[in-house]
């Protein structure tokens, strides 16, 4: 027989006599189908929209937008739902609102935009009102609207409204009125409830960031919208840094260079630009908050193929050896050593260690990088073992159980595509952190890009929930500003931030563990599975959390969760991804081993349909390819005919499904043909085919809890061993219902 089976995946089989096994298993199973309830939102929890109204004789139509539904120039007012626009908010927490207008004749001017402020809301409590502009076909800059700001409009003007509620706020009810005050049209009205929880959310982040943003003089003012943000910036002690060539193998003292840790207090030009006081400032909020940043990048490589200096206090750093490159020599070793020792005191004479780490190396690809890392934190863990170290990769066992000597980060930064769970599992469970971070132009969730949806940046921590991630980093802060002010966006990676925080408030004031089903889990994993299977709904989005709020407040017992029937029908289904209709059989759909099977190729998710493909290439018939084998009459029409990236990228599968256990099986791979290119396939977030150099069609099955009406399966990616993107071969797929 041709066809090779893989061994099974499934994870609902898994014994639970482990943490690992267990942590495994909610992932796929998630929940007691009996606790599944769905629930009806009360009426101060807001939708897709909780108020639409037309001004009388103003011929300008308001309606409400949940803040991480971007408004498009397109959109107009939906049908009426409601006469008073509602939010929610705890305690310490800001909140949005959002407000679109849009006048069925063009040119209304709008002169102000006035929220009075609320009653009884504490001391501290700010109200903020700004424009929302676009970018391409959607809201993204956000523009203070001061005084008497005249804006003719044609698409929609966008209000946002932030208000902050301080932590002394009475829980309640609290009211107030937003007006829209025209100077050609009687003005709009609009009453406003928010509702506050008896809730605090905690003065710092729980889920933590690293965020490189430019600043200027005086950073004061971007420190303390950042904070605001619950975002940290990269360089925590801006405008200073812990580097090599200042705080060890530095001229300015040479009785004391290479032999004394030196944090620049007594000779730096502006001391208040001195290392040592900033590092209190910006950490611990001495002088500040009383609070700081969360966490803090306080060293790094030198550059991404260069993770230390060339020469260190005099010394070459290979000079005299055969040792690999940038290993280092004995003496630079040494004398490298000596400095991190110097660095891991000073930072535990300021209470810091805890808080800081040294990013030792960005992005490894290949053996040879893998063994530096290695040795890298091999030498670091002995020259300082209190000295957390972070490097830019998903765990992998070629680093941490390296041959040489098994040595953990205890932060790993994986990209939102590469990140291996289970493995993950194993190091979490050890007590290493696992962060995400994101690429400009990734498919995945991906706030960075301006273009998408809103709820990518909202909904961004939530994901890290089910990963158990617990920070996230991108490479270019500053595109989440405008012409030096926040974007929507910004606002977004907030209201994510803070939805963790009803999260961790809601799990009993703790983070997710590793190995073990938490549970605020059932809240968690309704609105985000994995990278790729995730809520899109904001309406939704909003409403869960505010449910979460009520939870909390002790107004429902049960833990909330979005849920989502799917309406095709729960049956055996049988896919051939080949596109109709192949030479053999030119009919569609394909009657093959007494099944119907559809044939769908590259076709485009369609709600229509119910199913279809979302990709980087979507659309590029150059790219997305398909074949069928003619020339091999050993092999039948399913195991012949296949499609595939011809840039190898990942690329998304949904097929809407009603809600159940399922086997899917997957066939990967070319009949009767290699390819020295790694498969890549994942079913619901779970790795079915990873890395395997196939010769031959192959099967690949995993059983599967569907709790969100959808399916999803994701194909391609990078190979391991090279760093490169590399072909998956997909064949068809098999979805039967498992009692």
């Amino acid at each position: 027989m041709r066809l090779v089976r893989l061994a099974v995946l499934c994870s609902l089989c898994s014994s639970l006599a482990s943490p690992l096994a267990a942590f495994v298993e909610i992932f796929s199973d998630g929940f007691e189908s009996g606790n599944r309830a769905a629930w009806d939102p009360p009426t101060y929890c807001p939708g897709t929209s909780t108020f639409t109204f037309t001004a009388p004789g103003a011929a300008v139509d308001a309606w409400t937008v949940p803040a991480a539904q971007k408004v498009l120039a397109t959109d107009v007012a939906p049908a009426p739902s409601g006469s008073t626009l509602r939010l929610f908010a705890a305690r310490n927490e800001f909140e949005p609102l959002v407000l679109a207008l849009h006048p069925p004749v063009a040119n209304a001017a709008l002169v102000a935009a006035t929220l009075a402020p609320f009653a009884g809301l504490g001391t501290g409590a700010t109200i903020e009102v700004r424009q929302a502009t676009y970018t391409g076909d959607r809201t993204e800059a956000l523009v203070p609207l001061v005084g008497h700001t005249i804006q003719p409009f044609d698409p929609p003007f966008v209000v946002w409204v932030t208000i902050f509620v301080p932590a002394d706020a009475t829980p309640g009810l609290h009211t107030s009125t937003l007006t829209i005050d025209f100077s050609n049209r009687p003005d709009i009205v609009v009453p406003v409830e928010l509702y506050v929880f008896n809730a605090l959310l905690p003065p710092a982040a729980t889920f933590q960031s690293q965020l490189p943003v430019s600043f200027t003089d005086p950073p004061d003012a971007r420190k303390q919208l950042l904070f605001d943000h619950l975002l940290t910036p990269a360089t925590p002690t801006w405008p200073s840094g812990f580097r090599w060539n200042i705080t060890w193998d530095q001229n300015v003292h040479l009785a004391t260079r290479c032999t004394t840790f030196d944090d620049e207090t007594d000779h730096e030009p502006n001391p208040n630009y001195a290392l040592g006081d900033l590092a209190q400032e910006w950490l611990l909020g001495s002088g500040w908050n009383g609070v700081g940043f969360p966490s803090a990048e306080l060293f790094r490589f030198v550059s991404n193929s260069e993770p230390r200096p060339a020469t260190f206090c005099g010394i070459g750093r290979e000079a005299g050896t055969v040792s690999p490159p940038h290993w280092g020599s004995a003496a630079y070793n040494a004398e490298w050593s000596d400095f991190l020792g110097g660095l891991e005191n000073y930072l535990q004479g300021l209470g810091l260690l805890s808080k800081t780490f040294y990013y030792v190396q960005n992005e490894p690809a290949g053996t040879t990088d893998y063994d530096l890392a290695a040795h890298l934190c091999r030498l670091s863990k002995a020259a300082a073992p209190s000295l957390r170290l972070a490097i830019s990769e998903e765990p992998k066992p070629e680093i941490a159980e390296h041959a040489a000597g098994a040595c953990g980060y205890d932060l790993w930064l994986a990209h939102f595509g590469e990140l291996k769970r289970s493995y993950a599992a194993t190091r979490q469970l050890l007590g290493e952190e696992v962060w995400l971070y994101s690429l400009a132009p990734d498919f995945w969730v991906n706030p960075t890009d301006a273009g998408r949806q809103g709820s990518e940046a909202r909904m961004l921590p939530w994901i890290a929930w089910a990963d158990r991630a617990r920070g996230w980093s991108y490479y270019d802060g500053d595109s989440f500003f405008a012409a030096g002010n926040p974007t929507v966006r910004l606002e977004l990676l907030r209201e994510g931030f803070e939805d963790y925080e009803y999260l961790v408030l809601a799990n009993g004031g703790t983070p997710p563990q590793p190995g073990v089903v938490e549970p605020a889990d059932r809240a968690a994993f309704s609105a985000a599975h994995s990278e790729i299977d995730w809520n899109h709904d904001a309406g939704a989005q909003a409403t869960l959390r505010c449910e979460l709020g009520r939870y909390l407040e002790g107004h429902r017992t049960d833990m909330p969760a979005l849920q989502r029937a799917g309406t095709r029908p729960r049956a055996e289904y049988y896919i051939n991804f080949q596109p109709c209709c192949a030479p053999a059989n030119p009919s569609s759909p394909l009657v093959f081993g007494g099944h119907t099977w559809i044939q769908i190729g590259w076709n485009p998710w369609s709600d229509a349909l119910g199913y279809g493909w979302r990709g980087p290439n979507q659309g590029n018939s150059g790219v997305l390819l398909a074949a069928y084998d003619t020339s091999r009459p050993a092999y039948n029409l399913l195991e012949t005919s296949y499609i595939w990236d011809d840039f190898g990228r990942e690329n998304l599968f949904e097929f809407d499904l009603q809600n159940g256990r399922y086997l899917v099986t997957v066939g990967v791979g070319r009949g009767g043909i290699g390819n020295p290119d790694p498969h890549n396939a994942m079913v619901e977030g779970i790795r079915v085919v990873d890395q395997q150099v196939l010769s031959d069609i192959t099967e690949a099955s995993t059983e599967v809890e569907l709790t969100d009406g959808r399916l999803s399966l994701v194909i391609g990616g990078r190979s391991d061993a090279t760093g490169d993107w590399a072909y998956t071969f997909l064949a068809y797929m098999t979805i039967i219902p498992v009692p």
